[in-house]
């Protein structure tokens, strides 16, 4: 992760995204993985006891997301029906048998490292996964220690009962929940977040919203959404921009620097697998290549780099 971190600063101006605004976000396992880098880049002695030299500055973490970890290698349950599994990952994952003992292996616990310059986090587990007591030791730990912390737990009593990665399922409440307050998190943390000059959104999007109608390739390809109302681009005033691309939901930023202009930044996007015959892959892969845009009785035209097609939308219903 580390490496891939300096890949993305590196080449941040290719990828066209903000070096200063990394947010770290994985689930499970990857979640201490990321809390682990998180401290590497904020706490150089810790850094140097695992040997690794951070990519990032730590004011260029903005804030982490983790879903679902294991933080606490102590708290781990080695005598039930999958304590042998969990015995042989760790055995491999450490590179020796007796991890336990192993006084290095011990910084993978990241709760009992995290210090008070950890970075902004939102933590969430189920009710029904055997980790979501170490979130909610680690949530507890780094609220004490200063850090803002948004958390996301249910009541032992919550049916039906949460399983380890619930966050994933979008056709239940909780994860509806999870999302949301997830996207909500991201974009009230990151720092730079779209101070968009003025001038560059003003423009007669602010305010609208719109749901997609076809996508014309101009090569004799048609295409149409089973459900317009599954794809959905509502542009803000202030240079950001919410999308619905059928299963997933994101938040992106925009700008329109002369009249009837339009380019879309970075967009950040959950990944939850649409049915066959979505039109997700198109709008994502389309996404950044929006350069202008018409509306025309009462309907939007976004337009891409060299005659690649135009997406065309109606007004969303209930949209001002």
């Amino acid at each position: 992760m580390n490496v891939a971190l300096d890949n993305l600063v590196h080449n941040a101006a290719k990828l066209n995204i903000d070096p200063d605004s990394i947010v770290l976000a994985d689930d499970s396992a990857r979640a201490q993985i990321a809390a682990q880098v998180a401290i590497i880049t904020t706490d150089p002695p810790y850094a140097g006891q695992i040997g690794i030299a951070p990519a990032l500055k730590p004011e260029q973490l903005t804030a982490v997301l983790l879903l679902s970890g294991a933080y606490d290698i102590e708290a781990v349950d080695f005598k039930g029906d999958y304590g042998w599994f969990v015995k042989t990952v760790l055995w491999a994952y450490s590179g020796t048998r007796n991890f336990l003992s192993d006084k290095r292996f011990r910084l993978v616990s990241v709760t009992n490292y995290v210090t008070g310059a950890f970075p902004p986090s939102f933590i969430s587990s189920g009710n029904g996964d055997p980790l979501a007591p170490q979130a909610v030791a680690l949530a507890r730990k780094l609220e004490k220690l200063g850090v803002r912390v948004e958390s996301l737990f249910f009541p032992a009593g919550y049916s039906p009962s949460l399983p380890h990665e619930y966050q994933f399922n979008l056709d239940t409440p909780a994860g509806e929940e999870a999302l949301d307050r997830m996207l909500a998190f991201i974009s009230a943390s990151v720092h730079a977040a779209p101070q968009v000059a003025a001038d560059l959104v003003a423009s007669e999007l602010g305010g609208t919203a719109w749901q997609l109608v076809k996508f014309d390739g101009g090569d004799g390809t048609i295409l149409t959404p089973e459900d317009k109302a599954k794809y959905t681009f509502a542009f803000e005033a202030d240079g950001r921009v919410s999308v619905c691309i059928d299963c997933n939901r994101g938040r992106g930023t925009w700008q329109s620097p002369g009249p009837k202009q339009l380019t879309f930044g970075p967009l950040a996007l959950t990944r939850a697998m649409c049915p066959p015959g979505s039109l997700d892959q198109r709008i994502i892969n389309d996404w950044e290549l929006v350069r202008s845009y018409t509306i025309k009785e009462a309907r939007l035209f976004l337009a891409l780099m060299a005659e690649g097609g135009i997406h065309e939308f109606e007004p969303l219903a209930g949209a001002h």
